[in-house]
């Protein structure tokens, strides 16, 4: 994980064998690696005009601290930097295409302020910040999502009765079956 939230200097010069250019033709949604994350991963995209931005920086140097990458692993992210035409999703350099379609998905100019994004599991912006995003509330953002609440809790046999937090709104409310509700 520490691999993939290197410093910003590295963005400066993509591998030429990783990175394929393309022509400057407006992005496909087919060319978005953010909806291969779908269900999978919770994206933080961090959108830069420049790989020395100070929002750039502070947020890496952030995700860099030991406890905030394992927080960062726990909760099945992947951190995506953008810069210009410039991508990378970890530590892979993605195409010149990826990167605007990204930029356009998340809807930030590449000349615009840096932009911290978080996206949930089912590809949906959840934060969205003109400068930096401290530790405690990306992660107590992502905390309080349903996908991160114990599996099972919803589950009718594996509740105590006796607990206060046993009932389910959903499945404890009863049904008029002769409507069908």
């Amino acid at each position: 994980m520490g691999a993939g939230l290197a410093c910003a200097a590295s963005l400066a010069v993509p591998d030429a064998a990783a990175a394929s250019s393309t022509s400057a033709r407006s992005p496909s949604q087919d060319a978005n690696p953010l909806l291969a994350e779908r269900w999978k991963t919770r994206p933080l995209v961090i959108v830069a005009p420049s790989a020395t931005d100070p929002t750039l920086v502070r947020m890496q140097d952030i995700l860099q601290t030991p406890a905030n990458q394992a927080a960062f692993k726990e909760r099945e992210m992947v951190l995506y930097v953008v810069v210009g035409d410039r991508a990378r999703r970890d530590d892979a350099w993605l195409s010149a295409e990826q990167a605007r379609a990204i930029r356009s998905a998340m809807d930030v100019s590449a000349n615009a302020p840096a932009t911290v994004l978080l996206v949930g599991m089912d590809g949906g912006v959840k934060m969205r910040e003109e400068g930096v995003i401290d530790a405690r509330t990306l992660f107590g953002t992502i905390d309080q999502m349903p996908m991160r609440q114990p599996r099972g809790s919803n589950d009718p046999g594996s509740r105590d009765p006796g607990s206060p937090q046993s009932f389910n709104p959903v499945s404890d409310v009863p049904h008029n079956d002769k409507k069908g509700v």
